[in-house]
């Protein structure tokens, strides 16, 4: 179908589309609605399903039905689903990263990699599809994505640095990605946001969903993607405050829920307590207090993309030892600060649409 208002046909988006991640899903959302300022058709490519052997899925069947968690978790999965299908446009064919050559690549003018942790050289979900190897490098656009590691092994450094050559100009999420790939390539990298801070709270509100069962009272939101030994601490926080504790992952009635609900708890929560990037990001957009906690159980550095995150924002952080922060935020200058830095998020994109064209 022609388009008259906009000069591109398509666009494809290469990032994580299996799991049932908030930020994963909320940052293909934000990618998807930038994009369409400037083409026609913005799609989200999946990747070709891996089933792992029926035993490897049985043997975790019964441990989940165990815990008591099958059935809630299937309806995490099904909330999941109706958000995607609400809200995310799929192209038809999905991509197998072991056979790109029968994947309708003229279909696209472009093709965008990014955001999240699609880069990183220590995932096992990360394939040569999400650094666009099997496009031509003119069709090549690395928007934000985040590497989500101070450094690359030693026997991978040969061929990611292949990868990053294979774009006119290339991007990432945070400084310390930034300054790994100049190092690599000898060339400059812009470091980009995270593509949720495109768009304000007013934007994002017309996607939430008040959950089922929501309390009466005031209540503050507890989010965790690693292990939290401050559990304890934040309960009698609460209490002194009288805020009830909704636990996201360690309360049954509150695991399954989807991002559009997620985004509900986020924006009417009285405190946000996490040691999630999005779970702050979205706690910054909606001016929710936030108390950033340190990530547990990861031998993975998390520090860059916060610190990225706060100096880009103009947000000072007490460099303390502490498990647990109280972000201070001025949000008249942080929301100025992000307007600046759509700016640079835009031009960077037009600048590579331009060096892709000569």
């Amino acid at each position: 179908m022609k388009c008259e208002k906009k000069s591109l046909e398509c666009v494809g988006i290469l990032t994580f589309t299996y799991g049932d991640n908030y930020g994963q899903r909320l940052q293909n959302l934000a990618m998807q609605e930038f994009l369409k300022k400037y083409f026609c058709e913005v799609y989200t490519i999946r990747q070709a399903g891996k089933k792992s052997p029926l035993f490897i899925q049985i043997k975790h069947t019964i441990k989940l039905l165990l815990e008591g968690k099958f059935f809630v978790l299937r309806r995490r999965n099904d909330n999941f689903n109706r958000f995607n299908n609400l809200y995310i446009q799929f192209f038809d064919t999905p991509i197998d990263s072991s056979d790109t050559v029968s994947f309708p690549k003229d279909n696209f003018d472009y093709f965008v990699c990014g955001s999240d942790q699609i880069w990183s050289p220590y995932s096992c979900d990360v394939n040569s599809t999400y650094f666009l190897t099997f496009v031509e490098k003119n069709k090549r656009i690395a928007l934000a994505p985040s590497i989500a590691a101070e450094d690359i092994p030693q026997e991978r450094i040969a061929e990611f640095r292949e990868y990053f050559k294979g774009f006119n100009c290339v991007s990432t999420r945070e400084y310390s990605g930034s300054k790994l790939v100049g190092r690599l390539t000898g060339n400059t990298v812009e470091t980009l946001i995270d593509p949720t801070l495109l768009f304000d709270s007013k934007f994002w509100s017309t996607y939430e969903k008040c959950p089922k069962n929501m309390p009466k009272e005031e209540y503050a939101v507890c989010y965790f993607l690693g292990d939290s030994s401050q559990t304890n601490i934040i309960y009698e926080i609460c209490q002194s405050e009288s805020l009830t504790v909704i636990d996201i992952f360690h309360n049954k009635r509150y695991l399954s829920l989807g991002p559009d609900e997620f985004l509900y708890l986020i924006h009417h929560a009285k405190k946000v307590f996490t040691d999630s990037y999005h779970g702050a990001i979205f706690s910054i957009i909606f001016h929710i207090p936030l108390i950033l906690c340190k990530r547990e159980g990861t031998i993975i550095n998390m520090s860059s993309r916060f610190e990225t995150l706060f100096s880009k924002l103009g947000i000072e952080v007490n460099q303390s030892s502490s498990m647990m922060n109280e972000i201070q935020v001025k949000y008249s200058e942080v929301d100025n600060n992000i307007l600046h830095e759509k700016n640079i998020f835009e031009n960077f994109l037009k600048k590579s649409m331009s060096k892709n064209s000569n």
